[in-house]
């Protein structure tokens, strides 16, 4: 009897099936969303009332998201969003919560783009502006729009800004100013 016509079709079938039952059960950028309430509109392929949604990188908890409503279109991609609260981590832990009247989400890429009344608290200085993109591969929110960032101690307003969340780096650009020293609070 030649074992090696044996053997050797049955490692291959068993390496094939350790291969499978690992691509399967790694899964290191799953995303989960939770809703309220789904129905079909003619506007979205879903509407939901009620969203919580959480996005991963490398199987780690990367962003979270609640909003009042979303509409998503498999057509562009697209999750158009109303009234959100996303809380992204930073590399040290910290929280950064964005909030906004209305966003547009990449459901391929998780890039944002965030419009109306944007706030970026992360605890110890707040910005302001009107439109925020997010960059979800890079780590990396900007604004075109008018910028203000304020704390305790600072109070600065820029025509344009770029903020790495993983170096914690912000870039100001056209007409900054800035004030220093004890402020009336954020």
């Amino acid at each position: 009897m030649d074992y090696k016509k044996i053997i050797l079709p049955g490692a291959a079938l068993l390496l094939a099936a350790a291969a499978v039952a690992y691509l399967a059960l790694r899964q290191p950028e799953r995303s989960e969303t939770e809703v309220e309430r789904a129905e079909i509109s003619d506007r979205y392929d879903m509407q939901t009332q009620g969203l919580h949604h959480e996005a991963r990188k490398n199987g780690e908890l990367a962003w979270t998201m609640d909003a009042a409503s979303a509409g998503f279109s498999r057509t562009d991609g697209q999750a158009r969003i109303q009234n959100l609260r996303t809380v992204v981590l930073g590399n040290d832990g910290r929280q950064i919560v964005i909030t906004a009247a209305t966003g547009i989400i990449n459901t391929r890429t998780n890039d944002m783009v965030l419009t109306g009344d944007v706030r970026v608290d992360d605890g110890d200085m707040l910005l302001l502006t009107d439109v925020l993109y997010y960059s979800d591969s890079d780590r990396i929110i900007r604004t075109e729009t008018p910028v203000r960032i304020s704390s305790d101690t600072m109070d600065i307003t820029g025509d344009k800004l770029t903020f790495s969340l993983d170096t914690n780096i912000a870039r100001l650009s056209g007409n900054v100013r800035g004030a220093f020293g004890p402020m009336n609070g954020k």
